[in-house]
């Protein structure tokens, strides 16, 4: 469901009366001469089946497909029936701690690829800035100059 903020995620037969008074409303106006019989076949003709077959506790008869109501061609058949949703308890333990491993093996990968990402975003400019040089240049050599003499005499006092 659809709301100013955003999607929202709501469930029971209050809600579920309004979808399918509105695909009933579709049926009628799509179909003007149709009987409630009629209407009540192509509802129940084109759901999709739900865990838990046709007439299930928490489904009913399945869930309303309005394109289907609308356009299929309803056959006397029910709906197939699917097998419950929940496998045995132990295999989905075993599948979720796999899952988990995965999760934190992908997520070690891309904390340890963004801490290589931001190191070269630092180091890579500041290396062209110097041209590849060490930051600080070696100090100068003090050369040893040798001694020299002295201002020469003067000649002429």
């Amino acid at each position: 469901m659809q709301r100013a903020s955003g999607l929202t995620v709501v469930n029971g037969t209050g809600v579920a009366s309004g979808f399918v008074s509105a695909v009933v409303a579709l049926v009628r106006a799509f179909v003007p001469r149709a009987d409630v019989a009629e209407v009540t076949r192509r509802l129940t003709g084109t759901a999709v089946p739900a865990a838990g077959g046709p007439g299930s506790q928490f489904y009913g008869h399945g869930i309303v497909n309005p394109a289907g109501a609308l356009s299929d061609q309803v056959v006397e058949q029910p709906p197939a029936v699917i097998g419950p949703v929940d496998g045995p308890a132990p295999a989905r333990a075993s599948i979720w701690a796999g899952s988990r491993r995965w999760a934190l093996i992908g997520t070690a990968g891309a904390l340890g690829l963004a801490v290589v990402i931001a190191v070269l975003a630092v180091a890579l400019p500041q290396g062209r800035r110097r041209r590849w040089r060490a930051e600080h240049p070696a100090p100068a050599r003090v050369r040893d100059e040798p001694e020299e003499p002295g201002p020469p005499a003067m000649l002429f006092d």
